[in-house]
């Protein structure tokens, strides 16, 4: 028998029993945030080089204003995201993980038939904003309220591998992506991808995705002793607006990062090709998987709340690397900041569960994710300010990102020592 320690000292020992029905869950839920989060962010970022060259050929925007402008594409996908996902919380409840999931393909599809069409920036705004919503229904809120609710034993480390997912996304999708868009150009390499992942989408949620209510045989308590509250109370509460704080500060980093890390590697400072740029993408990847797996494990037995704050640490440090960027520097940065951001992404859906119980987890979760991407926007939008009023360099705008993360790492320090208090 494994034990188990948590920040919660009413969690219990859990048992060693794991059944075909959770491995099978616990594979769709990560194969459907590959697909999702792979094609609405992380992946996507290797077309948007091709996409701006496009967009300043034609005269639809000017050289001087292409970042600016561009980056509120990623923005809306980011925002919408977060500021809809109570709607697919509140539906979750609704009519089920699986209805709730078809919506997001059908929404998915629809953006990127749009995308990949797209000759104006009006119309880019368009199918990022359909992207954002799709993220809704498919995205990680719904993904981790179906691993929350198979898995109460486990959690973290449950929810470490399936939310590597997003990650395995922006490996993949490049790796099928770059070759495509050097064969056929970013329109049909956009959609010859979304067509291959989309179809593989629809098929797994309709086969496999199936919430703990659809299967009667299947029984799934939760072993936290987490006293209930209000939706209000929870949301009102000194944790939730220190969590909430500590996410929207993260993901100011973390979307700056995947969205326009692509656009950093590829100003003059550096000028990595499409394909050396992929490489980092993979890199980043990877440390990003390492980093929610491990972490994620290690949270089973140390807590949540101790494990997000050695993860900020990591990103922290990370940045520290970006003062004075040069390729060694940036190998570094990538390394720690991946794997720091993936353990964190990883705890701040674990500890929802932890601190506030699985009976309102959708729509608190939902409402942790609306605060944080309007980090997530505020960090895309001021980056690509930034660059702007650079000449387009990047150097300057991801330093910003040191003091986010530093503040980031002080509010999850005063999580950690507030629920030391307490016990």
């Amino acid at each position: 028998m494994l034990g188990l320690h948590s920040d919660s000292p009413n969690m219990q020992i859990p048992s060693l029993r794991i059944s075909y029905r959770q491995i099978l869950v616990l594979i769709a839920a990560t194969l459907v945030l590959l697909v999702s989060n792979g094609l609405a962010i992380g992946g996507l970022s290797v077309f948007f080089k091709d996409i701006q060259a496009d967009l300043v050929a034609t005269g639809a925007v000017s050289s001087s204003e292409i970042q600016s402008r561009f980056s509120l594409g990623p923005a809306l996908t980011i925002f919408l995201a977060g500021f809809l996902a109570p709607v697919g919380g509140n539906l979750l409840r609704a009519i089920g993980v699986r209805k709730v999931m078809l919506i997001g393909w059908a929404l998915l599809t629809c953006a990127f038939l749009i995308y990949s069409q797209s000759t104006t920036i009006e119309t880019i705004y368009l199918a990022h904003s359909i992207l954002g919503i799709s993220l809704c229904f498919c995205g990680v809120v719904p993904t981790s309220t179906l691993v929350a609710e198979w898995f109460p034993t486990f959690r973290g480390t449950a929810m470490g591998i399936a939310l590597t997912g997003t990650n395995l996304g922006t490996m993949v999708i490049p790796m099928v992506a770059v070759p495509l868009i050097e064969r056929f150009q970013w329109r049909n390499g956009m959609l010859l991808t979304g067509l291959v992942f989309v179809t593989g989408l629809l098929l797994l949620v309709l086969t496999t995705v199936r919430s703990v209510s659809e299967i009667p045989s299947q029984s799934a308590g939760d072993v936290s002793a987490v006293p209930k509250s209000s939706l209000v109370q929870s949301l009102l509460s000194r944790n939730f607006l220190l969590l909430a704080t500590c996410a929207a500060l993260l993901f100011y980093s973390i979307f700056a990062v995947l969205q326009l890390f692509v656009l950093f590697l590829r100003t003059d400072t550096f000028g990595y090709t499409l394909a050396e740029t992929a490489g980092f993408l993979f890199l980043l990847s990877i440390s990003t998987i390492a980093g929610k797996f491990l972490f994620g494990l290690v949270s089973d037995r140390l807590g949540s709340a101790s494990m997000l704050v050695v993860c900020i640490a990591l990103m922290a440090m990370g940045t520290l690397r970006l003062w004075e960027p040069e390729s060694s520097t940036v190998s570094t940065f990538t390394i720690l900041f991946g794997a720091g951001y993936g353990g964190a992404f990883v705890m701040l859906q674990r500890m929802v569960a932890d601190l506030f119980g699985k009976d309102e987890y959708p729509r608190i979760l939902s409402g942790l994710h609306f605060i944080q991407t309007i980090g997530g926007a505020i960090g895309l939008l001021t980056t690509g300010y930034v660059a702007d009023l650079n000449a387009g360099d990047f150097v300057p705008a991801f330093r910003l990102l040191i003091p986010v993360t530093t503040g980031a790492l002080l509010c999850a320090l005063a999580l950690r020592v507030g629920l030391f208090i307490r016990r």
